[in-house]
């Protein structure tokens, strides 16, 4: 909003932040120069830390980064609010015009009225272990249509692509979306529609939030099929916040995260659905933002290479 480079920072990369030895200078560095965009996500799984003197640490790094930042709302209330937005008028939809940023996060933050609830924190944490256990119950190893000869991800996509799998996933992510109760802003629908091919190629196409999460469940699905890896290809074994942590790609110039199988999942999804944010690590940020200091050690992530088209039609 006020014309800096937009940074979004995942839970590892503040709890990173947290421990510099120079969180001073980095925070001050990263004011100056940068706007935050806070996922709720990630304060979401700092709710869910038990430990108050920990919570506390992370809030008060968090009421930092919120002088010159914001808070975006969680990744289901994005896609939903993209999904009715589009239903509604599709003629004219525009994924950047619709609202993003949730302010009770943003007091909540700097006011601090729930960090010492512990009873919300224990409950935070069971939700969080919960929502983690059934996606990866939705996404069995081995039980992928092709068995353990799915091949090299790259080949996998574009067969996905070309084929109209990837079509159908967006198509069911499009009608669970619709259906999501969670009033947004106030917009509801009140039918849902079944969707052809082309307007579900159009709105995935024209909507790059809900693309980086079709190709996210796409990754996930491939990653966790792959019975019998091929020789070389890494795991994409990213979690389930790690995963849905790509809706908020496009709302951000530069992701941080010091995790690295995220950071390799978050890099290919980008390239895969041609977004052009920059996922680093936090380390490799750390250089930039603070270059005289200490630099804490590098995670491991492959780099990615140039953007294709996100889907051949």
């Amino acid at each position: 909003m006020n014309g800096k480079p937009i940074l979004s920072f995942d839970t590892s990369a503040l709890n990173h932040l947290t421990d510099d030895d120079n969180l001073d200078s980095c925070i001050a560095a990263i004011q100056s120069g940068y706007e935050v965009r806070l996922p709720e996500l990630a304060t979401g799984e700092i709710y869910a830390n038990t430990k108050f003197q920990r919570r506390k640490a992370l809030y008060e790094v968090c009421r930092k980064l919120l002088t010159n930042g914001y808070c975006i709302s969680p990744p289901h209330w994005l896609i939903s609010s993209l999904a009715k937005c589009h239903h509604r008028d599709p003629i004219t939809f525009d994924w950047s015009n619709v609202p993003w940023r949730i302010r009770a996060d943003e007091e909540q933050i700097c006011a601090s009225t729930i960090l010492d609830d512990e009873r919300l924190a224990t409950s935070q944490w069971e939700n969080q272990k919960n929502s983690k256990e059934d996606f990866e119950a939705g996404f069995k190893r081995g039980s992928s249509r092709g068995g353990g000869g799915l091949g090299p991800w790259n080949d996998w996509i574009k067969r996905q692509e070309q084929n109209g799998e990837l079509l159908a996933v967006a198509t069911n992510l499009y009608q669970r979306a619709l259906s999501y109760d969670q009033n947004t802003g106030g917009l509801r629908v009140d039918q849902t529609v079944e969707l052809g091919e082309e307007e579900s190629g159009k709105f995935v196409n024209s909507c790059p939030p809900f693309r980086a999460l079709v190709y996210a469940y796409a990754m996930t699905a491939y990653d966790r099929g792959c019975t019998q890896r091929p020789s070389g290809e890494p795991e994409y074994d990213a979690g389930r916040n790690d995963q849905l942590m790509s809706v908020y790609l496009p709302y951000c110039d530069k992701f941080i995260t010091a995790d690295g199988s995220q950071e390799l999942c978050l890099r290919e999804i980008a390239r895969a659905a041609s977004i052009a944010t920059e996922v680093l690590s936090y380390s490799d940020f750390r250089v930039r933002v603070c270059p005289g200091s200490v630099n804490p050690p590098q995670s491991q992530a492959a780099p990615s290479s140039a953007c294709p088209l996100a889907f051949r039609r």
